[in-house]
């Protein structure tokens, strides 16, 4: 019988960032242009593209607000802007072994809704999201309300 006094950590299985991420990812060079990262975007139905070197080093991200803005800023097509100028450098990154937990307040601190997680060398490995985040705490939520039923199930019988 589980003690369902313990802390939730003691309960819920361990899981860290690599269980959660998407991969593979599919990403751009700098050179690139803004029209590509556009057509990557919406043909794999996402918000942000990772732009990275030869040997997949992250370099920055390019989310669909940065394709918006640049284009209206700067007046030209989209095939005509090269991601390396308008990609965000300043990135916040996770590591495959990060906690949930501390992907989580990493983005409660910065405001943001996507991570890409970078193995020791900051080669890009996935991209976490919040949505990852949300549809694991449901799984863990619904398997903490399942040993509560069985236990509550099991003290019934007992007191029979």
């Amino acid at each position: 019988m589980v003690d369902t006094r313990l802390p939730v950590q003691t309960i819920l299985p361990q899981a860290d960032v690599e269980m959660l991420m998407h991969q593979p990812v599919r990403t751009c060079r700098p050179e690139d242009t803004l029209a590509e990262a556009a057509r990557l975007m919406w043909e794999a139905d996402c918000g942000i593209v990772p732009v990275v070197s030869p040997d997949r080093v992250l370099l920055g991200v390019l989310t669909d607000r940065d394709v918006c803005m640049a284009a209206w800023l700067q007046g030209q097509t989209l095939s005509s802007i090269p991601m390396g100028s308008v990609m965000q450098t300043r990135v916040e990154t996770v590591h495959p072994e990060s906690t949930p937990e501390e992907a989580h307040s990493l983005m409660r601190q910065r405001g943001i809704r996507r991570l890409p997680v970078v193995n020791e060398t900051g080669g890009l490995v996935g991209i976490l999201t919040v949505d990852d985040l949300v549809r694991f705490l449901a799984g863990e939520v619904d398997s903490l309300v399942q040993l509560i039923s069985r236990e509550q199930e099991h003290e019934r019988r007992r007191r029979l």
